[in-house]
């Protein structure tokens, strides 16, 4: 029959930590064989009660664990395991609240003050107005995907809210830094351009070149204005007109340079006998290179100047310009 034999680990307690408290542990016990104990095989684990001195085995957790040792807690030290109890719940609810509180951190997203937001919506702004991308980008399940890697407490703005802050800022800072630049300016060229968008609503864009005091060639785009009226030259000429009086540039457009549709001739070109526009064409639009000639009869002293290849054409307009 096989001996018994109790051997100390230095390295183990009893698992649980409340029982801790009420017992010490004392060894494992192993099945002897010719002396030499199974040191793989322990049959149980002996722990004594700190308060009555009496010695209780119990399994390791996977064999059933401490149970004995909380029966013996309850029926012979009711006011010691009442004790542990308490101290066991209120651990559980700490490391409850820690968990929740971990849990919370992650959900919680910044304020609209929180600095780190602020950076990442000037960012996204930037972002969208350098590269051209939709204001919708943030809605797309890719961006979503990197902010939540980058920082899930992020909170990426709405198309709405994104077209209301590049609005304000339009409003705020891009016209007034605008109009200090074309203070300075002497004389310039507009070039104006207009076409459909996809939803069928019309654009007319506006470029200024000059030459700025440190004699550096620019080109600055003054305006973008949606036109869902009729284009005729009436119309195109009162969006010209309107742009030049906000940025101050009455007296300072030379040369105003389109394609030859005819709706574009008729804005800038004063009607005469010899030289009529036909309404019916006015909404035409071409891309054949013409240059008006009798810049001598265009409205507002302005000189028009149609998009060409030729190079007589041009030097004709250099011309003007000297």
């Amino acid at each position: 029959m096989a001996d018994q034999v109790l051997i100390r680990a230095e390295d183990y307690q009893i698992p649980v930590k409340a029982i801790r408290e009420a017992f010490q542990y004392i060894g494992h016990k192993y099945d002897t064989i010719t002396g030499i104990p199974k040191m793989n095989e322990p049959t149980s684990i002996q722990a004594k009660c700190l308060i009555c001195d009496k010695i209780y085995p119990y399994q390791s957790p996977s064999c059933g664990g401490v149970s004995n040792l909380m029966r013996h807690l309850k029926k012979y030290h009711p006011g010691k395991s009442e004790e542990l109890q308490i101290k066991q719940a209120a651990s559980k609810e700490k490391s409850k609240a820690l968990l929740q509180s971990w849990v919370n951190s992650k959900e919680v997203k910044y304020q609209p003050t929180d600095v780190q937001q602020s950076r990442f919506n000037k960012s996204l702004m930037y972002c969208i107005a350098k590269d051209k991308l939709p204001m919708s980008l943030g809605n797309s399940k890719g961006f979503q995907n990197v902010r939540t890697t980058l920082d899930p407490k992020i909170v990426i703005p709405s198309r709405s809210t994104i077209q209301r802050r590049f609005k304000k800022e339009h409003e705020n800072s891009v016209v007034p830094n605008l109009k200090r630049i074309l203070k300075s300016v002497d004389k310039g060229i507009v070039y104006l351009d207009g076409w459909k968008s996809r939803r069928k609503d019309g654009i007319l864009a506006f470029k200024f070149h000059f030459i700025d005091e440190c004699w550096n060639l620019r080109c600055l785009t003054i305006g973008i204005r949606e036109i869902n009226v009729s284009q005729t030259g009436e119309a195109i000429r009162k969006y010209f007109d309107a742009l030049m009086t906000e940025l101050n540039l009455g007296e300072k457009v030379a040369l105003v340079m389109t394609d030859s549709g005819s709706n574009m001739i008729k804005a800038f070109k004063a009607p005469t006998r010899n030289n009529q526009v036909d309404d019916a064409d006015d909404e035409t639009d071409s891309d054949e290179d013409v240059v008006i000639e009798d810049a001598e009869m265009l409205s507002d002293e302005i000189t028009l100047y149609c998009d060409s290849d030729s190079d007589d054409e041009y030097n004709d307009v250099e011309g003007e310009i000297e």
